[in-house]
């Protein structure tokens, strides 16, 4: 696993923990593959992540895309799920000037 791809690992599970978050928005490779013995819409895939960086020392660009439950403030836990983001950045280095992005796609 490259450091990117733990970093990326990192900030899926710090969102997932986040109160209201039922689980990251599966991508489409992540469906296909979830009736072939992949990881379920709750399990631990990072596809509702995107993470990259402009260049050595750049800022972070984070996108994360969230499905809230139904009792939860959608707005509250999407401002929590970027709080949770950035704070995971910070616990692995420097994070710099970070844009992160938060979306909540769905309600369940």
């Amino acid at each position: 696993m490259t450091g990117q791809d733990g970093l990326t690992q990192a900030l899926a599970n710090a969102v997932r923990e986040v109160p209201g978050v039922a689980f990251l928005q599966p991508g489409m490779t992540h469906l296909l593959r979830s009736g072939h013995g992949g990881t379920g819409a709750g399990g631990a895939s990072s596809a509702g992540l995107r993470v990259s960086r402009g260049g050595p020392g750049g800022a972070w660009r984070v996108e994360v895309r969230i499905v809230t439950l139904s009792g939860a403030r959608a707005a509250d836990v999407a401002r929590a799920a970027g709080s949770a983001a950035r704070a995971c950045l910070a616990s692995h280095g420097p994070a710099g000037e970070a844009q992160i992005r938060v979306t909540v796609t769905g309600t369940v």
